[in-house]
């Protein structure tokens, strides 16, 4: 009975997790395609989002921009349309609480991301990024944007069945890794992690930057440099950290580093190095692509 339950629980946590994975099947007709924005119900946000994906996406033709309810009907009633959008999920834990106490707890994650739907009640691939205090500023927009066209040419390109095959691709472009300037966000480094620590154990070049001087990076496409960024994956009530090193300019990316995460009774088991900051382990990590 305990090792079903553990199955059924293996399930849910990789459902969670690769929600966002493509298939070949579903996208490999896109360049023929087109796409519509669906748009939020706040003007600011739409502002940004029409201007994020006009000046990255080319994978295909932009039809229009449309509410986002508008948008998912279109595209559900014609094969040639997508949808490109933002969203928001929420995951739960499992229940507890004292035992012979009335009231049973849980905690809860949330998390928004940049959807690709044909118009269905699940989108066919969820880019996840970062937020704050409910804002989503317009370079975690950008690197939604980034994330799914790359997965979906690399997929295309190499004829793979899935987006995890295509993520795994990414570790090839490693080496080009170390002609680049790895830009390090002030904020996201833990404060046990020292610059001379940084240097011992990655093998090229970087810099430690303030939040403005990264983003205007990423904004801007600026040549030379590649930039990691934490993206929260909401699981079980918890957060797994995905670290994604990518090229300001050309949008390469370099590798998606995640922590290993596993399955029990008690719910989600997170590595140690998860921690939403970046750590002596996490720059181990880095250095290993460049050596792929």
């Amino acid at each position: 009975m305990v090792k079903k339950i553990l199955v059924i629980i293996s399930f849910i946590f990789s459902l969670n997790l690769n929600a966002q994975i493509p298939k070949l099947k579903d996208i490999q007709h896109i360049k023929e395609s087109k796409i519509i924005v669906g748009l939020t119900s706040n003007s600011e946000l739409n502002t940004a989002l029409k201007e994020v994906v006009s000046s990255i996406w080319n994978l295909s033709e932009i039809k229009s921009f449309l509410p986002l309810k508008s948008a998912l009907s279109k595209a559900s009633k014609d094969e040639s349309l997508f949808v490109l959008y933002l969203g928001s999920t929420e995951t739960e834990s499992f229940k507890f609480g004292p035992k012979g106490y009335p009231v049973e707890y849980r905690y809860i994650s949330k998390g928004k991301f940049l959807g690709f739907s044909k118009g269905g009640k699940r989108p066919l691939m969820k880019s996840f990024i970062p937020s704050y205090d409910n804002i989503i500023p317009k370079e975690s927009i950008a690197q939604g944007v980034k994330f799914v066209q790359e997965v979906f040419k690399t997929m295309i390109e190499n004829n793979l069945k899935n987006g995890l095959k295509a993520i795994s691709e990414f570790e090839n472009n490693g080496k080009d890794l170390k002609n680049k300037t790895l830009y390090i966000p002030e904020g996201w480094v833990d404060s046990k992690l020292t610059e001379e620590q940084i240097e011992k154990y990655y093998g090229s070049k970087f810099e430690i930057v303030s939040y403005q001087k990264w983003k205007e990076a990423i904004l801007t496409k600026k040549a030379g440099i590649a930039y990691v960024i934490l993206i929260p994956i909401p699981v079980g009530g918890q957060y797994l950290y995905q670290h994604q090193i990518c090229d300001a300019e050309t949008d390469t990316f370099y590798a998606v580093i995640q922590p290993k995460a596993g399955v029990s009774l008690n719910g989600v088991n997170m590595s140690k190095s998860n921690t939403g900051l970046i750590n002596k382990k996490n720059i181990k990590n880095y250095n290993k692509v460049l050596a792929d």
